[in-house]
C-alpha cells in the first residue's frame, strides 16, 4: 500500500510524559477537534503519531482519546516509548480493532531504538507547528501538541509505503527536484 499524508498530528513524546493525568485528557481533547477541523479537500490524509497505546483508558500508557476523536485519521501509530521509566506495550490497536477494520485505517507501531525501527522526529518538529494557527486557544498546548501539513511551498508532501505480509512501513519525503 502506498499512500500521500497530508497532515500529521503528532504528540511529542518528552513533554507529553512530563504531564499530569488531566493535561493529558486536554491533549486527547485537543487531537480530536483538530482531527474533525473542516477538511481544505476531502482527499486531505491525516496521520496521528504519539507515546504508546491510542485509546488507552489509562493516560500513563499512552493518549486517552476515544475513537469517535481520531475516526477522520487514515493512519494512526504508536510510538513504543514513554518516557526513560517506562516502555508501554503497544496495542496495534486491538480496543479499536472493529473500528479500524470497517474505515480502513492503518495501524502502524515503531519501537524507536529496536533494531530495524526510526523515527525521525526531526522530519516533523522541523515543520512550522500550525496548532496555534488552526485552534488559537490551543497555545498553551503548542510544545506538546505538534500538527504539520506535510507539504509546503518547494516541499512535496510525505510518503507513505506499507508491506502488510513483511510488517515493514517507510514514511519518507522526497527530495524536491
Amino acid at each position: 500500500m502506498a499512500t500521500v499524508i497530508h497532515r500529521v498530528i503528532y504528540v511529542v513524546p518528552s513533554v507529553y510524559s512530563q504531564l499530569g493525568m488531566s493535561q493529558r485528557y486536554s491533549v486527547a481533547r485537543m487531537i480530536g477537534r483538530v482531527a474533525h477541523l473542516a477538511p481544505r479537500d476531502a482527499a486531505l490524509t491525516l496521520m496521528l503519531i504519539g507515546p504508546g497505546r491510542w485509546g488507552t483508558s489509562m493516560p500513563s500508557l499512552g493518549v486517552p482519546v476515544s475513537f469517535a476523536e481520531i475516526n477522520t485519521a487514515s493512519v494512526v501509530c504508536e510510538l513504543a516509548l514513554m518516557h526513560a521509566g517506562l516502555v508501554p506495550d503497544v496495542s496495534l490497536g486491538t480496543h479499536f480493532f472493529n473500528d479500524l477494520v470497517e474505515l480502513d485505517m492503518l495501524y502502524l507501531a515503531v519501537s524507536p531504538g529496536h533494531e530495524g525501527h526510526t523515527f525521525n522526529e526531526h522530519l516533523i518538529l522541523g515543520q512550522p507547528n500550525l496548532l496555534p494557527t488552526l485552534i488559537p486557544s490551543a497555545g498553551q498546548l503548542a510544545e506538546v501538541l505538534w500538527v504539520v501539513d506535510t507539504a509546503g511551498p518547494g516541499l512535496p508532501p510525505l510518503q507513505l509505503n506499507v508491506d502488510s505480509m513483511r510488517q515493514r512501513a517507510l514514511c519518507y519525503r522526497e527530495e524536491p527536484e
